[in-house]
């Protein structure tokens, strides 16, 4: 199952094809390929209460970098409400921006309203690489002609959340990045925080 905004993601790209008439059509090929081989590469995980936590991937506004791997972000459309994010490395933290001293400079939370924020439950993410083979095709919609045809065997990274849990967690996990589609929009916006890449500061 899909993450509903990688669905999403999906959904726009699938549209957009079929206004110019073309279908895209994914083949994956088992035969040959080790599930041993593949392996885990980052492990996530985002803290804060259930009805704010809805992915170890969320996107806002980012306010502040606090330290080299340390950002904020606005979540408050995303999740409703008043709400920042803090993230270091690979711990985000999902805080009430009440919670701040100065919500304008919120910095790093400290200890204590981390500690309290674990308590209320997370969202793992597993960054996974999977060797993959497939075929990848393009047909023409109206006349179901191949218009082109590729073989493909990589390594394709694939992000799985958890459900948000406390203690344990049950129910299926979705998979909700793919060849970081969304890391890599989030990694845009944390860079033009930086000055790093030109674009709105908004």
């Amino acid at each position: 199952m899909l993450d509903p905004v990688l669905y999403d993601h999906f959904a726009e790209a699938h549209a957009e094809l079929a206004r110019q008439g073309l279908a895209i059509e994914f083949e994956i090929h088992e035969e040959g390929d080790d599930p041993a081989a593949s392996e885990i590469a980052d492990i996530w995980l985002t803290f804060g209460p259930e009805s704010k936590v809805l992915s170890t991937l969320m996107k806002g506004r980012v306010l502040e970098r606090f330290n080299p791997l340390g950002f904020v972000r606005d979540v408050s459309r995303e999740v409703g409400g008043d709400w920042h994010l803090f993230r270091e490395v690979t711990f985000e933290y999902v805080i009430p921006q009440s919670a701040s001293s100065d919500p304008r400079a919120p910095g790093s939370p400290s200890f204590s309203l981390r500690g309290k924020t674990i308590e209320k439950g997370q969202i793992v993410g597993l960054d996974v690489n999977v060797p993959m083979s497939l075929t990848a095709r393009c047909r023409d919609v109206e006349t179901d002609d191949v218009l082109w045809e590729e073989e493909v065997r990589r390594t394709v990274s694939v992000r799985f959340d958890s459900p948000h849990f406390t203690d344990s967690t049950e129910g299926g996990w979705v998979i909700a990045d793919v060849d970081r589609l969304r890391q890599a929009e989030r990694i845009v916006e944390e860079e033009r925080c930086l000055g790093r890449l030109p674009g709105d500061d908004e």
